[in-house]
């Protein structure tokens, strides 16, 4: 009877701990993340569903600006925020995920001859309003864009003309959406090879450290299994997209020739 009452509350435990929810912090970036009525959505957060589901928890999500979420991990208010890059100031402040989510590629994707590499003059480059601009194109003239429908504004900018290129972190998910707008848009993504950006699940310190193993388990023997790279290039090659190509380049491509 003893070991039947020791196995039932065994039982109880792991259920409970099933129905543990997790605090979790994200940043608006269509289509990666996206926030709607019903929480967010998007490539990103189908991918890590799973992860939360098979390490115990059921997502709180919450939208929040990258200092904001800083914070309130730091004072125990949020457990996880869903993309950081790694700094060493950040990691005395807060935990980050054993593994890498994924690696953010840096692009310049425009259409095809659009420009002189490297170019005569700078370049109207559109980008996220919170990325990361690598040194080599803080000569061009930025145009920051804010999240909403971010992805889909830049394309439509490009498009018309308005900008000679678009920056991004990751020109696969970019593609993605140039094949959801039905366009005859064509990209070409000039990849920069010494540029790339490891992004991390940030994790509170005050978050127990049996919950923080959990977590990084789970996402570590999914990454081993299906990392966000495949699962990307599945999705790619399901859309059948043909009107976008990689080109390998370097950051001086876009240092600005004088005359």
């Amino acid at each position: 009877m003893q070991k039947l009452w020791a196995q039932l509350a065994a039982l109880l435990l792991a259920t409970q701990a099933l129905a543990e929810p997790l605090r979790i912090g994200y940043i608006d970036y269509h289509p990666i993340v996206h926030k709607t009525d019903k929480g967010p959505v998007g490539y990103l957060v189908e991918y890590m569903k799973p992860i939360f589901a098979k390490a115990g928890y059921t997502p709180e999500w919450r939208d929040l600006p990258t200092h904001r979420a800083l914070i309130q991990l730091q004072q125990g208010q949020l457990d996880v925020f869903l993309t950081l890059l790694h700094t060493p100031e950040r990691a005395q402040q807060i935990n980050y995920s054993e593994v890498p989510i994924f690696q953010a590629q840096s692009a310049v994707c425009s259409k095809p001859g659009a420009f002189q590499v490297p170019p005569r003059s700078p370049l109207r480059i559109a980008h996220f309003l919170s990325t990361v601009i690598p040194p080599a194109l803080q000569a061009h003239e930025l145009v920051p864009v804010t999240p909403e429908e971010v992805t889909q504004r830049m394309l439509t900018m490009l498009d018309k003309g308005r900008i000679d290129a678009i920056y991004y972190v990751y020109p696969e998910v970019l593609a993605l959406s140039l094949a959801a707008t039905n366009t005859r848009l064509e990209l070409e993504c000039r990849v920069f090879q010494e540029f790339s950006m490891h992004v991390y699940l940030g994790i509170s310190k005050k978050l127990p450290a049996d919950r923080q193993r959990r977590l990084n388990e789970a996402l570590r023997k999914e990454k081993a299994l299906h990392d966000f790279r495949t699962y990307i290039d599945s999705l790619l090659r399901s859309a059948n997209v043909k009107n976008f190509r990689k080109v390998d380049a370097v950051a001086r491509d876009f240092e600005i020739v004088k005359k």
